[in-house]
């Protein structure tokens, strides 16, 4: 599913490197939980993984594609298709209802509609088992808790069964009963649909379910050389 090879990446050329990764490899399927504290690279290396940045050198792949190789308009394709992002802030559409913010994947990428069937009967029964009461569904995004929209960001990547679902901090703003139950449905969820799920978090607490677990401190070489 994903290919690193020889990454380097530094936000200026001339400036010093942020991460410098020999090597990673996840399989398709993979529920990986990458960790480490605040400010080590965690979100610098998801936005790699989906090819929102370039790096400075060396090779990033997803299905045997390196980002590098396309086109900006390639890329955006390439991850409308296959990478389902859930944000830490969860950036919704504060102006768009619940349901048409859950089908808005499904409006860029014809691959994933084709692959939800009925949008709007996916994105309703993703929004049902994310437990939001269908009374919700119609109001502005804006309009519900923090608890609630982090469950509509979640049907959002959920939708169309990306091969690729990439979670950065979703947790963060989430009590401890909030946190525990949507971390079974995202788990869940990412099993049932065959997708890799990449899990970024600094709390190690979270990592139980996790098959594997990646350190981000330890694989990146440029935190080593600091």
């Amino acid at each position: 599913m994903i290919d690193v090879q020889d990454l380097r990446f530094a936000w200026h050329r001339a400036g010093p490197e942020v991460l410098r990764i020999p090597a990673l490899h996840i399989a398709a399927g993979e529920a990986v939980f990458v960790h480490g504290p605040s400010g080590c690279g965690k979100s610098t290396l998801l936005g790699l993984l989906a090819g929102v940045l370039l790096p400075t050198a060396g090779d990033v792949a997803l299905l045997g594609q390196s980002w590098a190789g396309l086109s900006g308009a390639a890329r955006d394709r390439l991850r409308a298709d296959h990478v389902g992002y859930l944000f830490q802030q969860f950036n919704l559409l504060p102006y768009l209802s619940v349901l048409d913010n859950v089908r808005l994947p499904c409006r860029f990428s014809a691959r994933r509609a084709q692959r939800a069937g009925d949008v709007t009967a996916r994105a309703q029964e993703l929004l049902a088992a994310m437990a939001l009461p269908a009374d919700h569904w119609g109001r502005r995004a804006d309009a519900l808790s923090v608890g609630q929209q982090q469950r509509v960001a979640a049907a959002r990547a959920l939708i169309g069964a990306p091969e690729l679902v990439i979670a950065d901090e979703p947790t963060s703003a989430l009590d401890a009963a909030l946190r525990d139950g949507f971390m079974a449905l995202l788990l869940r969820h990412c099993a049932a649909a065959g997708s890799t799920l990449v899990f970024v978090s600094h709390d190690e607490r979270l990592a139980a379910p996790f098959a594997r677990r990646i350190s981000l401190p330890e694989l990146n070489l440029a935190a080593a050389a600091r």
